[in-house]
């Protein structure tokens, strides 16, 4: 991961409020857990989160450390996190008035970034966010995004998709016609969490999940992961034997369709990659516009569904296994 120079974030900390004349409302800001990564990285992951908060230009930065200092916590009780109700009471009283706590971890070959948004006023979780990457030097602009998505703040949108400057016959030029040319980062099968010899697979373009033992099961069965066709933060799965076609969901039923260039198209076939809902280690998989809505396998069928229940987990919880072709 890269690294940034220790005068810059020295600077940062020492003298977080000499530009603003008015006094900011304080944020406290908790040192990121370390998920699977060095601490290191955590740390200096936090000290990223803490500066990127600062160009923000609205909030006086509180560091971990600082309120252990002020409060003459121990170090032992500042380990336990801050999302009790008395805790954040007490960073109510002095004076701080939001609370960011989080994690960066890695899950299989991707990399995670949690944060939390806690109002310390109200005592209450504002708002929370998981997002991730493809590499470890993605990480900077990862939790730089995900901060100020968390915030509410504006960032920098990513190039729209390339677009034909030719149509066909019936449609209007300037329209994209073919997904972009996407990098892929894998080919993977993916196991179903409770019934582990099913794995998700297109059957007659349905999603469906399960067993594998024929060649065409095989192909089905596996996908190429790329960059999100609405979003390059999140993914798209295409068929490896059609290629150009994409799992989608549709009237809240998994498809797989050829892409055809419109935004809902990729909306549809864009998901966000979380730790699984039953299993922190395997992956559940978000729809970017149906926020809350996961893919889940019910009677076998794959579905777009939200739930909370102990089944619904179960069902929506899948593993990115080797390639079954």
């Amino acid at each position: 991961m890269k690294r940034l120079p220790f005068l810059f974030w020295a600077f940062i900390f020492l003298f977080p409020s000499v530009s603003p004349a008015k006094e900011l409302p304080k944020i406290a800001v908790w040192d990121l857990a370390a998920l699977g990564i060095a601490s290191e990285y955590a740390k200096q992951l936090t000290e990223i989160l803490a500066g990127e908060i600062v160009k923000i230009k609205k909030y006086e930065v509180i560091s971990q450390e600082n309120v252990r200092t002020l409060a003459g916590w121990e170090a032992q009780k500042m380990q336990l996190g801050c999302t009790d109700a008395k805790c954040l009471t007490a960073l109510g009283q002095m004076d701080v008035t939001k609370l960011i706590s989080g994690s960066a971890g890695k899950i299989g070959n991707r990399y995670t970034v949690s944060l939390s948004l806690f109002d310390t006023q109200n005592v209450r979780s504002e708002n929370k966010l998981t997002d991730y990457c493809r590499s470890e030097d993605e990480l900077i602009e990862l939790v730089q995004a995900t901060l100020r998505k968390l915030l509410g703040e504006e960032m920098v949108s990513p190039p729209p998709p390339a677009q034909s400057k030719i149509g066909p016959p019936g449609q209007a030029t300037g329209m994209p016609i073919a997904p972009p040319q996407a990098t892929v980062v894998s080919m993977a099968s993916f196991q179903s969490y409770n019934f582990r010899n099913h794995f998700i697979r297109h059957a007659n373009f349905l999603g469906e999940i399960t067993p594998v033992s024929s060649e065409l099961d095989r192909k089905d069965s596996t996908f190429r992961i790329v960059p999100g066709l609405a979003d390059s933060y999140y993914v798209s799965f295409e068929s490896v034997n059609y290629p150009g076609h994409y799992l989608r969901h549709q009237d809240f039923r998994l498809k797989l369709q050829k892409f055809d260039g419109s935004q809902l198209f990729r909306q549809e076939a864009t998901f966000k990659m979380v730790p699984g809902l039953a299993d922190g280690s395997w992956s559940s998989f978000e729809s970017v516009n149906y926020p809350g809505h996961y893919i889940r396998h019910k009677n076998f069928h794959l579905y777009l569904e939200r739930g909370s229940d102990d089944l619904f987990r179960k069902d929506s919880t899948f593993r990115a296994a080797p390639p079954n072709s």
